[in-house]
């Protein structure tokens, strides 16, 4: 039996998804575990988490030896060096081919297409990817919540609050947003928001994760909510929009919590892309992305491993679970 094993790690912000596929494409394990963002946990504690992480998966797989490995990394933007594969992988990835790239480029692989394809994600922040007919790659966006990430959870969540804090003051226009603040952080007025938000500093993923009572008092039909998801979509598809002008592509595939959660926001957000573009949530996860990336980075990808994937993937995480 051929033991080449192929590897494809997602290591976002908050969590990292492997998955383990065999020569033939077929699917054998996964393992989740905690971020391997080295620049936000530093490489020490990035480097543990990640060794937890391909510890577990050899488990499974009884091997410690990869043929290939690919690394979807949210740190990074573009090709990692071979300082970051190093201080990160070293001695704890035994691989003949290892490389790492952004999280969004694996998870544009996801999307399973060869030509032109535009992938913009939504998340606690967001960013845009896209690749041309020649292969080139384009990013827009990903600046951080304090230079941009127009349309991620945190900039609609940031404006969701101080919606809900301006309907406070004498003349504010009344929202559905501000009770939905209260209850969500559980006060009962702006004093004590302000000794939840400030003593200490609220983290930024904590302030993100009030996108998702934005998104439902807009379901809701609250003005206030509804013109904040219209502001956020409407910058973040002017992004979008350039680079699929820049591509020619037809495909956009969209990924991440805001599009996930808000069948609204998926619409609005649709409402402001250039018309003619097919919009679809990718045929696999990034993780899988990465693995399929893995395939090529060995030379080793072909139409018979893509269709192995798709046929086991699915059924080996059902089995998985069940266990």
């Amino acid at each position: 039996m051929d033991k080449k094993i192929f590897v494809g790690i997602d290591g976002g912000g908050t969590k990292t998804t492997a998955a383990a596929f065999d020569a033939y494409g077929r699917f054998l394990a996964s393992q989740a575990g905690d971020s391997v963002n080295f620049c936000a946990l530093g490489t020490e504690k990035a480097g543990y988490n990640m060794k937890k992480i391909i510890n577990g998966l050899c488990d499974k797989i009884g091997t410690d030896r990869f043929c290939s490995v690919f690394i979807g990394m949210s740190a990074i933007e573009d090709e990692a060096t071979d300082e970051q594969l190093s201080s990160l992988c070293g001695g704890i990835i035994r691989s003949d081919f290892i490389k790492m790239n952004s999280d969004l480029y694996a998870a544009l692989e996801g999307m399973c297409e060869s030509g032109e394809c535009v992938f913009a994600v939504s998340g606690t922040g967001s960013m845009a990817i896209a690749k041309d007919r020649n292969g080139k790659i384009y990013t827009s966006g990903g600046w951080g919540f304090l230079l941009g990430d127009e349309g991620s959870g945190y900039d609609i969540a940031s404006k969701g609050i101080k919606a809900a804090v301006r309907a406070v003051d004498p003349g504010g226009a009344k929202t559905l947003l501000t009770d939905a603040l209260y209850r969500y952080y559980g006060v009962n007025d702006l004093n004590g928001l302000t000794q939840v938000f400030y003593d200490p500093p609220m983290e930024r993923s904590r302030i993100a994760a009030f996108c998702e009572a934005v998104c439902d008092c807009a379901e809701d039909g609250d003005e206030a909510a509804v013109s904040i998801l219209h502001s956020a979509a409407k910058a973040f598809s002017e992004n979008v929009n350039l680079l699929i002008e820049k591509t020619g592509s037809k495909i956009l595939g969209i990924y991440g919590g805001v599009f996930e959660h808000s069948p609204l926001f998926v619409d609005i957000f649709s409402s402001y892309i250039k018309s003619g573009t097919e919009i679809r949530f990718p045929e696999f996860p990034p993780h899988i992305g990465a693995v399929i990336a893995a395939y090529k980075t060995a030379g080793a990808f072909s139409d018979e491993i893509l269709k192995n994937i798709k046929n086991t993937y699915t059924d080996g995480k059902r089995n998985e679970q069940s266990c």
